[in-house]
Parts: structure tokens; sequence; C-alpha cells
């Protein structure tokens, strides 16, 4: 089983970017305050904090848990002036338990199975966290007067509220006493626990392998030290608390805008045997059948169709398995094996063969034509992604190699299928990077837009859960 590696480092980068923020709760409350009247603060101050996280939806959640605790600790540059933080979180799958670890700069996995507790496996990994967009989260913190989620105002008795963002997703922090602090999100909140004691996390022993330093420690500006330490904050007249504006996020999830319909799923390739009828297991589409309020099953006036990843002008990646059946290239990904069947190729792979290339054929190119007329004038709505990378999966890595030795048309592509065939014929101005666009171009690889995976817990282009549920 793979475990979702870069949502828990994702997650862990922005809740301690937060646990820093949540310091400045610590016996006082911080205060905006003219530059000329700023009290001195130092880093040294700063303690271990206890993060408890909640997050809103099934899409999101790690391992299953929609709930779980994070331990953290700074770690001070000696002259005071920049920080990071080490943390780990535990989680328990079946039998096996795996404890993620930030450690000195460094993200590590230790997986241990009940069974044989004594021998565990240990595996180091590079980090693409955003760890900058956490500085800046602590940076540009603002009070404001009021927040809401969805239709639900932020209840913040103290009436010390902030706002902040990360990676695109914006919160709400409320400094509510000197033992704790609660940030609000449109998908998760986390409460924060100022611990006494300081909580010691170590390394795991690793034989003879060398982890790569995925972070170092970061300067810390002034607004930012004030968090982190409870000094005085820092502000232009810009941004004075009576003239700041009410926050307001998304809803976490999406409820039904129209009359609840039933809903038919064309699965597309992928099927290991022929089937008589239409399928919706979860090993095509994962979970979407949940994100699915409202949908329509009749093809009259009012039908919707939606499209995800659809080849419409064909995919290289048949060219290319053809290729290395025919025996015509001696090289070939072998990993991406998963992704592209194998030899000798099923009709319905063949069908995909690109447009006007070697292996297509008159009436397939006819055929294309009809059916990129059909999709320009019929479609409702469609997601075509410009990324073969997308969130941290099991496909993740097979997907990056097929995206690189694919010989596709253009590196616009989500592994398999390019930009440009999927959006053929239609205005790609219409297209955004966010789960809100009606024509969605994610960050995101084919598993991943066949919801075979899950949502990114921060980034609002890598989100097709919410961005199907959303729709309609």
């Amino acid at each position: 089983m793979q475990p979702p590696l870069r949502l828990v480092f994702a997650t862990f980068a922005t809740f301690l970017a937060f646990a820093v923020a949540a310091i400045a709760l610590d016996d006082q409350k911080p205060s905006v305050v003219d530059q000329h009247t700023m009290k001195p603060s130092s880093l040294a101050d700063a303690p271990s904090v206890h993060l408890h996280v909640t997050l809103k939806r099934q899409a999101l959640e790690i391992h299953g848990y929609s709930e779980f605790d994070v331990f953290a600790t700074p770690v001070v540059s000696t002259d005071n002036t920049s920080v990071f933080y080490d943390g780990y979180a535990v989680f328990v799958e079946g039998a096996v338990q795996f404890k993620y670890l930030f450690v000195d700069g460094v993200a590590y996995l230790v997986e241990t199975n009940n069974s044989d507790p004594v021998n565990q496996t240990v595996q180091c990994f590079p980090s693409n966290i955003p760890f900058a967009s956490a500085v800046s989260a602590l940076n540009e913190a603002t009070p404001i007067p009021s927040a809401s989620v969805g239709d639900k105002v932020v209840e913040c008795t103290s009436g010390n509220l902030f706002k902040t963002s990360f990676d695109g997703a914006d919160f709400a922090l409320c400094v509510s006493d000197a033992s704790g602090f609660v940030a609000f999100g449109s998908e998760m909140n986390f409460k924060v626990e100022y611990l006494d004691g300081h909580v010691d996390i170590s390394a795991p022993r690793l034989n003879e392998v060398l982890c790569p330093i995925v972070k170092t420690s970061t300067f810390v500006t002034p607004t930012a030290l004030a968090l982190i330490t409870g000094g005085d904050i820092q502000v232009s007249s810009s941004r004075n608390l009576k003239t700041a504006e009410h926050m307001w996020m998304d809803a976490p999830t999406c409820s039904c805008k129209s009359k609840p319909r039933p809903c038919i799923f064309f699965h597309g390739l992928g099927n290991e045997n022929e089937e008589k009828e239409l399928q919706d297991l979860s090993r095509h589409w994962g979970d979407m059948s949940k994100r699915t309020p409202c949908w329509k099953c009749s093809f009259g006036d009012s039908t919707s169709w939606v499209s995800l990843s659809a080849p419409m002008t064909g995919s290289m990646a048949s060219d290319y398995l053809q290729d290395f059946c025919n025996d015509e290239i001696s090289s070939f990904a072998t990993g991406i094996f998963e992704l592209t069947g194998q030899c000798p190729m099923d009709p319905s792979r063949k069908s995909t063969s690109y447009q006007n290339e070697k292996y297509s054929s008159k009436d397939l190119n006819a055929a294309y034509i009809a059916a990129q007329e059909a999709y320009r004038g019929n479609i409702t709505t469609t997601l075509c992604s410009n990324s073969y990378v997308g969130v941290f999966s099991k496909y993740q890595a097979m997907s990056i190699i097929a995206g690189k030795s694919v010989p596709h048309k253009s590196p616009e592509n989500d592994c398999l299928v390019e930009f440009q065939s999927c959006a053929v014929g239609l205005d790609t101005s219409l297209f955004g990077n966010s789960y809100t666009d009606k024509f969605y171009m994610p960050e995101l690889n084919h598993a991943d837009t066949s919801f075979r995976t899950r949502d990114a817990l921060f980034k609002a282009s890598q989100k097709p859960a919410k961005w199907f549920e959303c729709l309609l």
C-alpha cells in the first residue's frame, strides 16, 4: 500500500507554520500597534506545540483519518533570526502503523507491522512542500472583524481574529485564550495546544542511506517574529482593523443546486473484462459516485455532458505501446504498463491511436472528426489537465515516467492525454485552474482525474472530487 505521503508532509508544513503563529497566544494576546511602540521579542521563546487536525471532507482523509494529532518543536538558529519545525504524526491502517516525521529538514516514513514490531521499514523522501508560502502566511497575517465558512459564522468570542493563507487556502485564526488557538478553513480546522515541556523528536536510523534535506531554517520577519513570540504585530495604517473587511470562505461541500437525478458513468478504457452492463466499480471510478448530488440520465435537451480527460485526438501512449508491441522500438518504460496496458493490445486501446498518425486509419480519422464535432457542440463542462505529476499516490511515479517517456505532442499532458487533445475545438480561454471553474485545467495526472486518488489539502488546482461535486 502506498501511503499519501505528499498530503501528510504538506499537512506538516502548513500545520507547523500555523503552530508558529499560534505561539503568540501564550500568556499575552498579540496586539496591532504602530511601528514606534513595538515591543522587542525573541525566537528563543517559542515552545513545542500539539495540534489537533480535523478534515471536513472524505476526499482529504489520510489513511482513513478525518482527525489526527501532530506534535512539533521549534529549531531556532543560533542567532535567533530563523527557525524551522521538527514534527511527527502517527496513523494506524489495518495491521500497519505509519509514523511520519520531519526532522532536521528531512522527511521520513517509518512503517511498523503489528505482527513484527521489531523489524521496521524506514524510508526517506524528498518533498516539494511550498515552505516559502508557510513563511508568507506568518508575514501576511492581518486582523479582521469577522469571518464565515459558507453560511456559518466563525465564532471568536475574544474578538482577536486574523486572516492568512497558505498555498492558496485561506484561514481565519482565532485567538481565544492563553491555552489555545483555533484556525478555521473551508475544508479543515485545527486547534493548537501549547506544551510546557520540550518535545524531543529524533530521526530514525537508516543504514548507509543519506536522505536529502528538503528544508533548512527560514529567516523570520518582524511580523512573523511577533506572532511566534507573542509580541506586538507591526501593521501599516492600510491594515487597520476598523477598515478590514469580512472574510468569507467556501463551504466544505456542495449540495445539489437543482433536482436530484440518476447518473450514468461511462468508464472508458481499462476494463480487464468485457462486460454487458455499465459498471461503476471503485477500481474504475474511485469513490466518484459519492460526489454526485444531482445528475441527469436521459439524453434530452436538458442533458449535462461532463467529460474527464477525453483523448479527442487520441493518445500518443497508444502509438508508443504499438511501436513496442511491433518491435519498432527496443526500449520501453515498463513501469507504465499499468497505465498503457500490455502486448498484445486490446482493440479499445488501439482505438485511441493518435489522429492522422501511422496507426490511425481513414475510418478512425473520420470518427475523430465526427466525435469532435459532437463534443464541441454538446459538451457542458470538462476537465483537461496540463500536468502529469498530480497528487502523491501509488500512480504518481508511473505517471511522471509516462509523461516524460511517451512521445507526446506537447509537454502539457496528464501522462496519457495531452491538454490540446482533451480541449480540441473548445475555447481554451474558458479554462481555469480552480475547482470553481466550469472548464477545469488542474495540475493532476490521469489517475487523479479518474478519481482513483484524492484531493490535495490546499491547492485549488488539485481538487477533482470537489470540482465534480460542485458542478451542477
